[in-house]
């Protein structure tokens, strides 16, 4: 593993990060640059200083690292004078970088954006429309569109086709289900889909269906089947869900789908799975529950919110997702005995928000 990676939650002082910028040998003061992205935040603004000096550092290696740490500060901002020429630095990482930093800054870099979609460089390319969706330019999604009928590149056109979807781009469904019905690379297939989902569309729900078991994408599937009426899928999903060996990871998300349409094995398997002695199967059979539709399951969530921490904060994730006048009644009961409590800020916000729209 890349040094840049280990022991990536360790914090470090400004001091630590001094000796080894300050050090002869080069491996180290790279080192320093790395470490300087998780300095303890009380001296975060002392290294951010120092790494406005690195920018200008004659060895390309040196500029890279200093835009990752100062990406992974979030500090992008702070330079961003001296950053913004950096785009057209003659290495192509260093550009990548200043390309993610796009993404990050507060300041209008939609012009460049733009322009990094044509770029000869493939780094740059792949980098772009993710820096887009970052900062929801939605009007350059037609301009993602165009690309994605010139792009070869296949891990490039993977990111033009979600961008698609995040930006809400409807007048691209056209293309991505011709992609998802047509293109040979399963991948690129099942991200099209993915995306014409995302879009509302119904036209390839029998491809998510066929996918719903998939290792890799079989969860994101069936979260967006749970968008749609299932009427037409119901027999794909009951044979899915019927597969000799298939392990809960991936079944359960199946059922859920399944207790919509009343399927009673698929309801018994949800509420079975969650007094299974495997804590991650649990924990997603309490996440499915909210998937479920299932006036039955506010009952079964209730017992979860008295339960650890992390059962208590999915089942009660799982009755905001259920949305019944059930789940409303459960939790403001809940709510009003833990506010005062340590829960999640996250969580306390989410389930106030959902509690004042009744």
């Amino acid at each position: 593993m890349s040094s840049l990676f280990q022991n990536y939650n360790q914090k470090y002082t400004f001091q630590d990060i001094q000796t080894l910028l300050d050090s002869k040998y080069e491996r180290k003061r790279i080192r320093g640059l790395q470490y300087a992205g998780r300095i303890e935040d009380s001296q975060r603004e002392k290294v951010i200083e120092i790494l406005g000096k690195y920018l200008e550092h004659k060895h390309p290696f040196y500029r890279y690292t200093t835009l990752v740490s100062l990406i992974e500060l979030q500090a992008v901002d702070n330079l961003w004078q001296k950053i913004a020429p950096l785009l057209n630095d003659k290495s192509v990482k260093v550009r990548e970088a200043v390309v993610i930093a796009m993404g990050k800054t507060e300041k209008d870099t939609k012009k460049e954006l733009k322009q990094c979609l044509q770029s000869d460089s493939n780094e740059i390319r792949f980098q772009a429309p993710v820096s887009i969706v970052e900062k929801k330019y939605f009007d350059l999604g037609q301009d993602i569109l165009d690309r994605l009928h010139l792009e070869k590149d296949h891990e490039i056109l993977i990111n033009l086709i979600r961008a698609l979807g995040d930006l809400e781009y409807t007048k691209g469904i056209t293309k991505l289900t011709e992609m998802a019905e047509n293109e040979s690379s399963k991948e690129i297939r099942i991200e099209a889909a993915l995306s014409c989902g995302l879009l509302g569309s119904d036209e390839i729900l029998q491809i998510l269906a066929d996918f719903s078991d998939d290792k890799e994408y079989g969860l994101e599937a069936c979260n967006l089947l749970s968008r749609f009426k299932l009427d037409q899928l119901e027999e794909t999903l009951k044979k899915k869900f019927s597969k000799p060996f298939l392990g809960s990871t991936k079944k359960l998300p199946i059922a859920a789908l399944l207790a919509r349409k009343n399927y009673q094995t698929a309801q018994n398997y949800l509420k079975a799975k969650t007094r299974s002695w495997n804590p991650e199967t649990k924990l997603l059979a309490i996440n499915r529950l909210g998937y479920s539709r299932g006036k039955w399951a506010p009952e079964i969530l209730k017992k979860f919110l008295d339960k650890s921490s992390l059962e208590r904060d999915t089942a009660a994730k799982a009755l905001i997702k259920l949305d019944l006048p059930e789940s409303k009644k459960t939790l403001q009961d809940f709510f009003s005995q833990h506010k005062n409590k340590k829960l999640d800020k996250e969580l306390a916000a989410e389930i106030k928000n959902y509690l004042e729209k009744f």
